[in-house]
């Protein structure tokens, strides 16, 4: 939580004692954010809020600018880690999102603009139906074992599988839809790599919920802002998915809306080494500065 900082008296704040603490705060911003610029950032806003602050001297000058160093921190850390999870969050949902809005209208009906897309042919509605209740029991089997892992495996591995499982299935949809002619069982060991990928996929779900928890656990004050952007990444990644999937679609058919997805997984591929690492951070702030 951010600690309170005490109103005191400015004209017992010494500016040569305060400027004498920048090394040491440099330092100590460092090992909170682990980042050079960052943390020449944090002791200059730390220098300028001090300056302008009121100091009383109820505690020393030294405590008192180190309260507003871990506050600066803090609050370098809430928003970076927040908003370091927006692009990942959108982009994964944005490739579930383009499969829920345009799937049933490529598969439903045989174009022959794409006669080499084994996909494109036309399904009945009985074989439609099938298929997406086997694709929800997958689905929701992935929710259950990923969200049943947390206790073993950080958030953001669990992202990272995801996206890669998000991968994998993209690579067999690609077989499958080439698949004419092929031998019966490269078709059908693209059919369980997709259903493996869909699986792990599903975990991207649970653990970007838990992380929001477990943001907003250490920012009580914000706790329902922090949760509320669960939603809103979520709608945002729905819309767009919805919008690149009707010109991926409408430009290669399934083979475009493939294409796509694996786009928007590399997107969210992006930010997720910074995101790990300050998953490291806000969870090791919390000790840190007793």
């Amino acid at each position: 939580t951010v600690l309170p900082m005490t109103t005191v008296d400015r004209r017992t704040c010494d500016p040569a004692e305060l400027e004498s603490y920048r090394p040491q705060l440099a330092g100590y911003c460092y090992r909170m954010l682990g980042c050079p610029v960052e943390a020449q950032d944090a002791v200059q806003e730390t220098m300028i809020r001090a300056w302008q602050g009121d100091f009383r001297g109820l505690s020393s000058l030294r405590t008192w600018t180190y309260r507003i160093a871990t506050n600066v921190c803090l609050d370098l850390l809430r928003s970076s880690h927040v908003w370091l999870l927006a692009p990942t969050w959108i982009a994964v949902n944005a490739s579930i999102g383009l499969w829920f809005s345009q799937s049933i209208f490529q598969f439903a009906k045989a174009d022959p603009r794409f006669p080499d897309q084994t996909l494109m042919r036309g399904f009945t509605a009985v074989q439609i139906s099938g298929t997406a209740v086997v694709i929800g029991i997958i689905f929701g089997l992935g929710l259950l074992y990923w969200g049943n892992r947390f206790k073993n495996m950080r958030r953001t591995t669990i992202i990272l599988y995801g996206i890669l499982g998000g991968g994998a299935l993209v690579a067999a949809g690609l077989v499958i839809n080439h698949g004419a002619g092929a031998p019966l069982i490269l078709v059908l060991a693209g059919a369980a790599v997709a259903a493996f990928g869909l699986f792990v996929l599903a975990g991207a779900t649970p653990a970007a919920l838990g992380l929001l928890a477990d943001i907003s656990e250490r920012f009580p004050n914000d706790r329902g802002a922090i949760m509320g952007l669960y939603s809103v990444f979520l709608a945002i990644g729905q819309i767009a998915g919805a919008i690149v999937g009707g010109f991926a679609a409408e430009a290669r058919g399934i083979d475009g809306m493939l294409v796509a997805t694996a786009l928007l997984l590399a997107v969210a591929l992006i930010p997720l080494a910074r995101l790990r690492r300050d998953e490291e951070m806000v969870g090791s702030t919390a000790g840190a500065h007793e």
